[in-house]
């Protein structure tokens, strides 16, 4: 792929009077579409001269940034568990009680970073949200023909989003040793005043946070759960990432398709929650049997993805027979084949 930052090929009527991307952002119906968001491109990752838009772009930058520094280090989490235990099993041991309490204190700091990092993402997602909407509109400086080129910088960072969110979830998952750490610093707290990191009020909102089994994208969901037309921005960029990965009118790198894969699957959890009909319907304009062989057949990390389909989503529960047991006959298919998370992407 080359030319444009974002190029739309989009079939007849699929593009209004907006542009291509007005298409994209304003369309309320099912569109596998043939646009392709240029992820591979040079000027995806750049700052726009924009004002507004380059404030934003470069706030985000920074944190998305911080965020897969979380990520990395959240992989190879180191617990102090051995030494927590021996402390746990004799209380009357002061010096060990000290020790194990210090050993800790980087993980509890690590904990409460991770939890305002993504109080920050959630206060700047709503805006991001609304800027990539109001730029496809009538009338914005921005829309028609200029708009493909001008803005892929602002989608690439709200694909970027979301595509942290879900690895951080990812990783989380399979590090429990985060939550006991910081439950043993909750408990052990009032023996050690003099060491506080972490006020106890704050301690409480960090736990309620974490113990969520998904805590990126459901504070996510929380931030931009009333931004107008979410259904059509999250419904139809999950359809362009599963159509550009079926590849049947462009070409993308293997890193770019697992990039996709993943955008694709937490725009489709985020749409669950958000749309009360949910993702799994025939209201949804999602393609959600599309999306699910491209995940089966396609993604190096399937059955994370697939398992985030049926335990993340608010309404697998109700999914028609047919599409549930697509979906758990490719997570049979794929259970043995997950593969470490966390890496960094496009």
């Amino acid at each position: 792929m080359g030319g444009q930052g974002l190029r739309a090929e989009i079939t007849k009527g699929y593009v209004g009077r907006d542009g291509a991307m007005g298409g994209l952002f304003s369309s309320g119906n099912k569109v596998p579409t043939k646009a392709i968001i240029l992820f591979e491109d040079p000027s995806a990752n750049a700052t726009p001269t924009n004002g507004p838009q380059s404030d934003v772009c470069a706030r985000l930058t920074q944190l998305l940034e911080q965020g897969n520094g979380f990520v990395d280090k959240l992989s190879t989490f180191e617990s102090a568990q051995d030494l927590r235990r021996e402390a746990m099993q004799s209380p009357q041991d002061q010096e060990l009680q000290s020790r194990a309490f210090d050993a800790i204190l980087p993980n509890v700091q690590f904990t409460a970073d991770v939890f305002q990092f993504a109080s920050t993402l959630q206060d700047i997602a709503p805006t991001m949200v609304d800027m990539c909407r109001l730029l496809a509109q009538p009338g914005s400086s921005a829309s028609g023909p200029d708009w493909v080129g001008t803005s892929l910088p602002l989608i690439k960072r709200l694909t970027d989003m979301l595509e942290l969110c879900l690895r951080f979830d990812l990783v989380k998952m399979r590090c429990p040793e985060l939550l006991n750490t910081f439950a043993y610093y909750r408990r052990n707290l009032n023996k050690f005043p003099d060491r506080s990191i972490v006020s106890e009020q704050l301690t409480t909102q960090i736990s309620m946070f974490m113990a969520t089994a998904n805590p990126m994208i459901t504070g996510l969901c929380q931030a931009i759960g009333t931004a107008e037309d979410i259904k059509k921005i999250l419904g139809n960029l999950a359809n362009i990432c599963c159509s550009m990965v079926m590849g049947s009118h462009c070409e993308i790198r293997e890193d770019t398709t697992q990039y996709a894969l993943r955008v694709m699957t937490v725009s489709i959890v985020l749409y669950d929650h958000l749309v009360p009909t949910g993702v799994f319907r025939k209201a949804s304009i999602v393609e959600m049997k599309k999306c699910i062989v491209q995940v089966r057949d396609k993604s190096d990390q399937a059955a994370d993805l697939l398992n985030t389909l049926r335990f993340s989503t608010k309404n697998y529960k109700t999914c028609p027979a047919k599409l549930a047991q697509l979906i758990e006959d490719a997570c049979a298919q794929t259970q043995q084949q997950a593969t470490p998370v966390g890496e960094s992407k496009s």
